[in-house]
């Protein structure tokens, strides 16, 4: 904003992925915040209640004052987690049965129950019976989602099917609909609570601002509300008596150093919705993995604690906050094209490596190997943090070729 004689500069909820643009002009804007503070000699604050790693490493370098708030407006107490593991549910595979009881305990009390799932759509994958196959999309070749309005989504190109049984590997009619997600999660309580008035925020519902708004003002009629991220964080939901958290396991599964922090993010912000009055709360996280130590924080709501031992694991394997990481993503429509760089890339690692330090992992097929029909592969660097300038001088001599794409993401918020 052209704005002058700025005195202060606030970035709320600061450990958001979306404060980095991930398309052309690639920026972050903590740095710019960081560029105006220094040029209208602002103060400048970074605000969360789950500060991104990096940015608490900062007040540990003592680069930047941390100030924590010890205590909730009002001295409200904090919930109470419950961790449940879905290994010893007995009545349904979905919703574990203590969370089941809990929503209906918290709507006898006339109080509202608020369920986090973290997935769109009905069926997260599909697979053949028969041979074992993932339907897939053509254009991306990464799995199909099942939306209950009858078609086969692709969230990467947004490309839809028409719903079919037949497998596109070896044509039996065979093909199920595996995984939780919201819709299959709505159509569950739906049947356990028929009487209830049950709420769905997703993007699938709710496509703009103005339907979102029209969505929140609805909440004091709804017994149980049921959404995607969009509701963990910056809403204050009235006479929560219990929060539910469903399919928060494949976030650890993600090709990413940042998953387990991603996921202490997440559920953290999302049980932040509850027991926001005296009458107090409680928070259900089902999940397979209960000992996973990103819970054991999470149920003793110790953020300090998470991100020192988060800081302890990263430093061995030299990832950010202690070297710098740069992505260079390579793709073509023809794939053996762009298999043809690797001799050159690999050669530009080596001479790159003898001059800087730097670590190269690649070249390589990248995690989502197809996009809109574009075959992808890529390099990740870690570079020492006072190489990050000479490194971005020696890219300019990255090998090219006619007919390939390129995008070099600088401090990358995914990799995939």
């Amino acid at each position: 904003m052209p704005l002058d004689n700025i005195g202060l500069i606030i970035i709320d909820e600061e450990h958001d992925a979306s404060y980095k643009q991930e398309s052309s002009p690639r920026y972050y804007t903590h740095e710019v915040a960081i560029k105006r503070s220094d040029i209208h000699q602002a103060k400048l604050i970074f605000g969360s209640a789950t500060p991104s790693l990096t940015t608490y490493a900062q007040s540990k370098q003592s680069s930047i004052e941390y100030h924590q708030l010890n205590k909730r407006y009002n001295n409200i107490s904090m919930p109470k987690v419950h961790i449940l593991d879905m290994k010893t549910t007995q009545k349904n595979y979905i919703i574990h049965d203590e969370m089941i009881s809990c929503i209906e305990a918290t709507l006898k009390e006339k109080k509202k129950a608020l369920i986090l799932v973290n997935r769109r759509g009905y069926s997260s994958f599909l697979k053949c019976n028969a041979c074992g196959a993932i339907q897939k999309c053509n254009d991306c070749n990464t799995s199909y989602t099942y939306h209950s309005d009858g078609y086969f989504r692709c969230h990467q190109c947004l490309k839809t099917k028409k719903m079919t049984r037949k497998c596109s590997s070896c044509n039996s009619y065979d093909v199920e609909y595996y995984g939780v997600a919201i819709q299959k999660v709505y159509y569950e309580l739906s049947h356990l609570f028929p009487n209830s008035n049950i709420t769905r925020i997703d993007r699938d519902t709710v496509k703009n601002i103005t339907e979102l708004q029209t969505a929140l003002t609805s909440i004091n009629k709804t017994d149980i509300l049921i959404g995607t991220q969009m509701i963990a964080k910056g809403h204050n939901f009235p006479d929560v008596g219990m929060v539910g958290i469903i399919g928060v396991d494949t976030m650890l599964s993600f090709p990413d150093f940042r998953a387990s922090e991603r996921l202490f993010q997440l559920v953290t912000q999302m049980a932040g919705r509850a027991g926001r009055d005296q009458s107090g709360s409680l928070v259900y996280i089902q999940t397979f993995q209960p000992n996973h130590y990103a819970f054991s924080f999470v149920k003793t709501h110790d953020v300090s604690g998470f991100l020192n031992q988060e800081y302890e694991y990263r430093e061995p394997f030299g990832y950010p906050p202690f070297k710098a990481i740069i992505n260079v993503i390579f793709s073509a429509k023809d794939n053996k094209k762009a298999v043809q760089l690797y001799p050159s890339i690999k050669k530009f690692n080596v001479d790159a490596s003898r001059q800087l330090d730097i670590t190269a992992i690649g070249p390589k097929v990248a995690p989502i190997e197809k996009v809109n029909g574009y075959f992808r592969h890529n390099v990740f660097y870690k570079i020492g943090l006072s190489d990050v300038i000479p490194f971005k001088e020696h890219l300019k001599k990255f090998p090219k070729k006619y007919g390939i794409r390129y995008v070099i993401d600088i401090d990358p918020q995914s990799l995939l």
